[in-house]
């Protein structure tokens, strides 16, 4: 869901995330895009990477690449203002791309006129916050999906709207899935698409601890996070990890902000168009990347946005950037690794500051590590977020276009581990 608290005329919907939503067999089959409303105006910076994809963009932009945002998969999208009521233009979609469409508007006849134009463009439709209003059958007869949101009803309330919905040619999506057991009803009850905290963040086996062979990879990704680590030692460490080369050889011939590709064959010209401390802050992530405990979570990609959030807001607070983006990536090897942060901190060395920064929220960049990471909880939650965030959701867009064009290249990448 999107928050559209205090917009104006001067803001912008842009993405600032994506969940992820679970078929049947627990495996991710599409991400839900979340929007939120941000400054018109985007502040000039100096690095091409920092842009970001408006809602117009996605749905009114046919050389918007989507699939650098979500790999392969399908996208789900609450079109945003302006959309649904014809006020911004909307091209053939590129991307398999299913509006939400709340269920509160399908008594309109010409929203649902509209949906049908949708539809004949390529589009899918999802009605969203299905509670069996009144009027809805005539969209409920387009519609690919319907959304029901667990929370807001009680368990025989929700078999009624699934009875109800039994006769048409739809999927069911359970939404604010929270725990375990309201996956495994949700199953029972007819659902076959589900997405909430309990998809986001799968829950592990109480004291779960960090295999040995885990703990040597992410002993290895601290390594070389590490600021005091020289080159040559970055040199040495690849020379056993044939992979991550020739992944960090595929990053470094990508242009900046996607453009045209540069022929990289050595790490010592990756090093050149990088940088040592890009370098390093790729080889930790595809590291990581390999020991992400759970194949339905999207931890990664959660982190990676983390830590970019951090990178970006550091200046503001007089914190070095390199490493504010290493304490919030470590800050989410709980969700990555599946076991406690308590855990992770116990069994893996790293430098007492940076621990604190990134496992106690100590001192100023573990301030703003905590308010990072409670901004992505609020986002997850679609709760609006309050003043103390500033614009944390400029930065968010920066972030999150960043860090899926670095985990798409990870996915892309045929020696990817």
């Amino acid at each position: 869901m999107t928050e559209h608290a205090n917009e104006s005329s001067t803001t912008v919907h842009r993405l600032v995330a994506r969940q992820p939503i679970m078929g049947i067999d627990d495996a991710i089959v599409a991400f839900q895009l979340v929007h939120r409303a941000t400054p018109e105006a985007q502040p000039a910076t100096p690095n091409a990477a920092d842009e970001t994809m408006t809602v117009a963009d996605l749905f009114g932009d046919v050389s918007v690449d989507v699939g650098r945002l979500v790999g392969d998969l399908q996208v789900y999208c609450e079109p945003g203002p302006g959309v649904l009521d014809g006020s911004t233009p909307v091209t053939p979609p590129t991307h398999r791309t299913v509006l939400d469409v709340p269920a509160d508007l399908g008594s309109d006849p010409e929203l649902v006129e509209r949906c049908r134009g949708f539809i004949e463009e390529g589009y899918s439709i999802a009605v969203d916050r299905f509670s069996g209003q009144p009027g809805v059958e005539a969209l409920l007869e387009l519609a690919e999906v319907v959304k029901v949101d667990l929370e807001a009803h009680p368990r025989p309330e929700v078999l009624e709207l699934v009875a109800r919905c039994r006769p048409l040619q739809v999927s069911l999506l359970a939404t604010r899935c929270r725990t375990e057991e309201d996956l495994a009803w949700a199953k029972l009850a007819g659902f076959t698409l589900f997405q909430g905290p309990a998809v986001q963040r799968p829950v592990e086996a109480a004291g779960g601890t960090l295999a040995p062979s885990a703990l040597a990879q992410v002993q290895l990704a601290t390594e070389l996070l590490d600021e005091r680590l020289d080159f040559g030692r970055v040199e040495a460490i690849l020379a056993h990890e044939p992979a991550l080369v020739a992944q960090i050889l595929h990053e470094a011939s990508l242009g900046a902000g996607g453009g045209l590709r540069r022929e990289v064959h050595t790490v010592r010209g990756a090093l050149v168009l990088m940088g040592t401390v890009r370098i390093r802050q790729w080889a930790a992530l595809t590291v990581l990347g390999r020991q992400v405990s759970n194949s339905r979570t999207d931890a990664l990609a959660t982190s990676l946005v983390r830590a970019r959030m951090c990178e970006l807001l550091a200046p503001t607070r007089g914190i070095d950037r390199a490493f504010a983006f290493t304490a919030g990536l470590l800050s989410g090897l709980d969700r990555l690794l599946g076991v406690e942060l308590s855990e992770v901190e116990e069994r893996v060395d790293v430098d007492d500051k940076l621990a604190g920064a990134a496992f106690r929220r100590e001192g100023a960049l573990g301030e703003l590590v905590g308010l990072v990471t409670d901004y992505q909880e609020l986002v997850d939650n679609g709760e609006p977020t309050g003043p103390e965030f500033g614009n944390f959701e400029l930065m968010a867009a920066m972030a999150f276009c960043w860090a899926m064009s670095h985990i798409t290249a990870m996915e892309r990448t045929p020696a990817a581990a």
